[in-house]
């Protein structure tokens, strides 16, 4: 799985745990296990970075 963090145009940014996401239409759609968990309009999104989602052995804190 991996996080997404969302930055916005108008300010902020949101972490997404997803396995996937894509561009549909005029909305990023995010995706984990098969179901769309969140989307977001395409005008208010400035930039989409993907990371590895950490394990549960302390990298989290590090």
């Amino acid at each position: 799985m991996k996080t997404f963090k969302v930055s916005l145009n108008i300010g902020g940014a949101s972490f997404i745990p997803a396995d996937r996401w894509e561009k549909d239409g005029d909305w990023y759609k995010f995706y984990r296990e098969g179901s769309m968990i969140a989307e977001f309009a395409a005008p208010w999104v400035k930039k989409i970075e993907e990371r590895d989602f950490p394990n549960d052995n302390g990298e989290a804190a590090k």
